[in-house]
């Protein structure tokens, strides 16, 4: 069954997306992506109990950012293997929103955004897609 940030409506805008890492240095999306970088960064935290099990992992989300800045989809596309890791980056994405609404140069109706969380030895880093 669709969660709550699965796609949008029937019939909602006309359909133009683009997929991009978090890491984008394309020209018309870095400056946005930056600040999605930035509010994820605020709210995400390595979890004490993780940190003091000494757990690290990588993972790999995949989200979607309505043209209003609205999230319409979260999924974990590749699992760290530790669901304390995992569930701590999907939440720092649920918090994070809403976000800025999509620039109008970009044209799109929604923009699918490749991101990838690493927690290593107490460290947690954020970038684009692997």
């Amino acid at each position: 069954a669709p969660g709550p940030y699965d796609a949008g409506q029937v019939g909602e805008g006309s359909g133009r997306e683009a997929t991009v890492t978090l890491e984008s240095r394309a020209h018309e999306y870095a400056a946005y992506l930056e600040q999605v970088k930035r509010r994820i960064e605020q709210r995400w935290r390595y979890p004490l109990l993780a940190q003091e099990r000494g757990l690290a992992g990588k993972l790999t989300i995949e989200f979607a950012i309505r043209r209003d800045g609205r999230l319409t989809r979260l999924h974990l596309a590749d699992s760290s293997g530790v669901s304390i890791l995992d569930d701590a980056a999907l939440e720092a994405i649920r918090l994070a929103a809403p976000y800025a609404p999509l620039p109008e140069v970009m044209g799109l109706d929604r923009l699918n955004i490749i991101a990838s969380f690493e927690y290593l030895g107490g460290l947690s880093r954020l970038r684009g897609g692997s």
